[in-house]
């Protein structure tokens, strides 16, 4: 009797009620008093009922035990413990009265409701230890119990009585061996579809009923022979019945878990059991009218089981085959989905590359020109920045919604997130004439948990949306707020708001509005990317809007800001300036981007330049001439620049030379996995000259002596 306690039960695992144990021990031991007393008749009538009452009653404590112990199975155990007091009670009548005729319906003794009571405490038992058994296979115990009842009874009425026509006593008699086969069926047909494992409790109940089975069939026989009399043996023989029944409270089950039933299984228990039922009313057609509605109801469960089989088949293939076409529709959402990604890839790498030489050029233009000229530049860098800032966009929208964008969340001081946007935007503001303001609620919070760049990318949006829109000789402000367990950040603008009919489709991409054909610069872009990095980072973004100007504010979860110590080797962050030139080597095969870092290194005296088209070349050179960093493209002619960065780490000359990888790819992906490789830093086309410098700089360990 060892297992794991079921997981309605209390104690340790593998364990019984230590109560409970001692009851039924108590009972078994009572049983085998009253096998001996039986035998050798000490004590009389009075000695018997005793012994007998006292075993079936210790029996129904270890029930109760398990009860206390058990508060899931409680109802089961109690309505078991009831249900063997009164079955024991019908051997206890027995032996009073030995010639007793229980004939139904005219003689039914309150001991009869064990009958319903035990069925009722085995189904609720069955329940949780058979969890996600199939309706099919409920059907088929009921199926199984039925057909051993009417083959058990159709056996005892041919053999034990006789057949023919039968008296009231043995008509009744065979309704209770009837009954006794068929909860012996049911129980032991469910407890072997369930593995047994988990079902010892059901094994066992199964098994008390066999043997009140076995003394029915045998009292049956007696009343076939002429002779009445309920003997001591059997009335033994019951008792052990309700004992046996009773030692389902001190086994264990395996944990309840949804049974892995056996092909064979699902064919064996209707097949057989239809077979067993349709052979009764063969074999006693017109002698036998109870079996034979006996075997019938066994016939009707069939059908019903094969109805129930039929659909619940029909269900499962509709199932399967919805699954079969989500999962090809998922995998051509994904097929369609990296298409895209690499269109778009392609598509930024091919537009970045010549946007690279505008820009570039045109930033070194713009410093020598003035008057009409330098606007005319001016107007071109304007343009080339909006175009690139619509290739950002594009991508970072598509990242975001293929769930491809890295969001690493961590405490960000708002307050200086807000501060550096604000500094940002100075510039544009002060294009506009307008004046931006930082204007806290009291006792605002100051720590959220968002990602630093993509809050600062979403300020960033949603201010520059408010200067644009809010008008020339106005004001932006920038508030901080607490909203319960989350901080609000709102932009204020005063410009002439948003129409209604345009509100629903505000965050959609490309949707610009009201702003279509206004003049004003925009892609319709920013709104629907701020709303999905908000969303990304488990934020809220809403706007209140009216005739006296906007506001768009957006919702982050607060928490506290961890301190972090110095990284290691910041005492060594550049700052002074190192003596001598450092020499550059660029592996770029274009041509106009080597003449762009050329034009811009010549401005400065601290650099000189190399350079080689294809990466062999770029290989061969950087061993020959060492140079102190390397500018790499990714798209080379002959080798991929990942590969060109490897063997730069594995050759011993090269390995400790800092690689920046300048290329046109923007994929944060991308960037991740170079920065693995080795990469020390990243720069993406179209280059932001000062922004170029600095990052040349700071890898080499100098400070930025001039600006272009």
């Amino acid at each position: 009797m060892q297992g794991v306690l079921s997981g309605s039960d209390a104690g340790r695992p593998g364990e019984t009620p230590a109560g409970a144990r001692v009851l039924w021990l108590a009972a078994a031991g009572a049983l085998a008093l009253a096998g001996v007393q039986a035998i050798t008749d000490a004590g009389g009538q009075s000695g018997e009922v005793a012994i007998q009452s006292t075993a079936v009653v210790l029996a129904a404590c270890a029930c109760v035990g398990r009860a206390l112990a058990a508060p899931l199975d409680r109802p089961a155990w109690l309505l078991l413990a009831a249900g063997l007091v009164c079955l024991g009670s019908l051997g206890v009548l027995y032996v009073l009265d030995s010639d007793a005729t229980l004939e139904f319906p005219s003689e039914l003794p309150p001991g009869l409701l064990g009958y319903p009571l035990t069925l009722l405490a085995w189904a609720l038992l069955a329940r949780r230890r058979l969890p996600g058994l199939p309706r099919a296979l409920w059907l088929d115990a009921a199926i199984g119990g039925l057909a051993l009842g009417a083959v058990g009874g159709a056996v005892v009425y041919r053999t034990a009585l006789g057949g023919g026509d039968l008296t009231e006593m043995e008509s009744s008699q065979l309704l209770y061996v009837v009954i006794d086969l068929a909860l012996a069926g049911v129980m032991l047909t469910a407890g072997v579809l369930a593995g047994g494992r988990r079902a010892r409790t059901l094994l066992l109940l199964s098994a008390g009923a066999a043997l009140l089975a076995l003394v029915d069939s045998i009292y049956a026989a007696r009343l076939g022979s002429g002779e009445p009399k309920f003997t001591s043996a059997l009335a033994w023989g019951w008792t052990a019945g309700c004992v046996v029944a009773g030692a389902a409270a001190v086994v264990v089950d395996d944990p309840p878990a949804r049974p892995a039933i056996r092909r064979l299984s699902l064919i064996t228990v209707p097949v057989l059991g239809t077979l067993a039922a349709l052979a009764v009313p063969l074999a006693l057609w017109g002698q036998s009218r109870f079996l034979t509605w006996v075997a019938s109801a066994a016939l009707i469960l069939s059908v019903a089981r094969l109805a129930i089989s039929l659909v619940d088949n029909q269900r499962a293939e509709e199932r399967r085959r919805r699954e079969e076409e989500e999962r090809r529709a998922r995998e051509e959402a994904e097929r369609a989905n990296r298409a895209k990604t690499a269109f778009l890839s392609r598509m930024s790498h091919e537009v970045r590359t010549p946007l690279n030489s505008i820009l570039g050029f045109a930033q070194l233009l713009v410093d020598d020109l003035d008057g009409s000229d330098r606007e005319s530049v001016e107007r071109i860098l304007r343009a080339g920045n909006h175009l690139r800032q619509l290739i950002d966009d594009i991508l970072d929208l598509s990242s975001i919604e293929a769930g491809e964008t890295a969001i690493r969340l961590e405490p960000v001081d708002v307050a200086a997130a807000v501060d550096e946007s604000i500094v940002l935007m100075e510039p544009l503001a002060r294009r506009s004439s307008v004046r931006l303001i930082r204007r806290d609620a009291p006792e605002a919070p100051t720590v959220v948990l968002a990602d630093a760049q993509r809050l600062k990318q979403t300020l960033l949006n949603l201010i520059s949306n408010a200067i644009k829109y809010g008008g020339s000789d106005s004001e932006v402000i920038v508030r901080i707020e607490g909203r319960r367990e989350r901080a609000r950040i709102s932009v204020i603008d005063s410009g002439p708001g948003i129409p209604a009919e345009h509100l629903p489709k505000l965050f959609t991409p490309f949707e610009r509005g009201s702003a279509r054909g206004s003049g004003i610069e925009g892609s319709g872009l920013g709104l629907a990317l701020t709303k999905n990095l908000v969303e990304a980072m488990g934020g809220e973004i809403g706007l209140e809007t009216g005739s006296g100007g906007s506001i768009f504010w957006i919702d982050l979860p607060l928490t506290e800001l961890v301190e972090a110590g110095a990284a290691p080797g910041a005492e060594l962050a550049p700052g002074v300036a190192s003596a001598g030139s450092k020499t550059v080597l660029y592996i770029e095969d274009h041509l106009s981007n080597v003449a762009l870092v050329e034009r811009l290194l010549a401005r400065r005296d601290d650099y000189e330049l190399v350079s080689a088209t294809t990466g062999r070349a770029g290989l061969k050179l950087a061993a020959k001439v060492t140079p102190d960093v390397i500018l790499l493209d990714l798209d080379l002619p002959d080798i991929r620049g990942e590969d060109v960065l490897v063997e730069l780490r594995a050759e011993p000359a090269t390995a400790s030379i800092p690689v920046i990888v300048v290329s046109a790819d923007a994929t944060a992906w991308r960037q991740e996995e170079l920065a693995r490789s080795g990469a020390a830093a990243y720069i993406v086309k179209p280059l932001q000259l000062a922004s170029f410098l600095a990052t040349l700089d700071s890898v080499l360990g100098r400070s930025t002596a001039r600006s272009p």
